[in-house]
């Protein structure tokens, strides 16, 4: 933990949010071939490898609604496909995409969170014309880092429902998205004891 202790400053705008236990996602609109592209952490997916569902629920998607709010492929969606691992969620949690992350692959920098949650509030409405259903990760905080004492509260609880407990939490800085230059991480994962 010593370690970490600088990597947030008292007053940096940070977001925390809950470490939710799937398979890492993400997609994005090709525009040469007018679909959308799904993936897994390493891979691409396809039918015959759909990181348990992911590709299907993502080839549903409204395609001209996706090429528009990814600017025509500019951006990938990332987020965590809901699966069982080790941390137990109500069967209704499953099988559904929790969004955390928006990429933009021509500046090579992970948006803000007010402009990724604006992102998101699109795809939710998208979404919705084709039956589907997308969720954020749910969101502990925003705001100034008040130190860890705060964040550690924050370990292990769960607006999803999880058990024994919340995977953890993920803490960003909003300050330093992408800072190239940082010896630190812009972000930090807690994972809770239990």
């Amino acid at each position: 933990k010593e370690k970490y202790d600088t990597v947030f400053s008292l007053g940096e705008q940070v977001t925390i949010t809950e470490k939710v236990d799937g398979s890492n996602a993400s997609f994005t609109y090709d525009p040469t071939t007018n679909t959308v592209l799904a993936f897994s952490r390493k891979n691409q997916l396809n039918e015959a490898n759909t990181l348990n569902g992911f590709w299907n629920w993502a080839q549903q998607l409204n395609v001209s609604q996706i090429d528009m709010l990814t600017q025509h492929g500019r951006y990938v969606i990332f987020g965590e496909w809901l699966t069982k691992h080790t941390i137990k969620y109500p069967d209704t949690r499953y099988k559904n995409f929790y969004m955390f992350d928006v990429w933009d692959t021509q500046t090579e920098e992970y948006l803000p969170h007010e402009d990724t949650y604006a992102i998101f509030k699109g795809l939710e409405n998208a979404v919705q014309l084709t039956q589907q259903v997308i969720y954020f990760v749910p969101i502990f905080y925003t705001g100034e880092f008040r130190g860890w004492d705060t964040v550690y509260q924050l370990v292990g609880q769960s607006m999803l429902g999880a058990e024994p407990c919340g995977e953890g939490v993920v803490i960003k800085s909003q300050d330093r998205l992408d800072n190239k230059n940082s010896r630190t991480p812009s972000y930090l994962k807690i994972v809770a004891e239990k």
